[in-house]
């Protein structure tokens, strides 16, 4: 069975709940001023292979981005050149 071993909320502070991360997700968004780090959360996921894989959730504007390492959707690089040259 796959686990969760880290969680990492805005790209500043991990934890090893969901529900402090969304605690502290949430408290990001209230906060929330321009120079604030991009609201994300980020996930680091022990399958039962031993290999690490990671998932990323990003709120851009009005739009829900999701990008990492499994198969189907697109790794960080990718994501970014389509982000860059949107």
């Amino acid at each position: 069975m796959a686990k969760v071993h880290s969680i990492q909320v805005c790209g500043l502070d991990y934890y090893n709940n969901l529900e402090d991360a969304c605690l502290d997700y949430v408290n990001h968004s209230i906060n929330e001023t321009p120079d604030s780090p991009p609201m994300k959360i980020h996930f680091a996921i022990d399958l039962d292979d031993g290999t690490t894989k990671s998932i990323t959730f990003r709120h851009e504007g009005k739009t829900l981005h999701v990008y990492g390492d499994f198969e189907g959707i697109p790794d960080f690089l990718e994501w970014s050149k389509l982000y860059v040259n949107k």
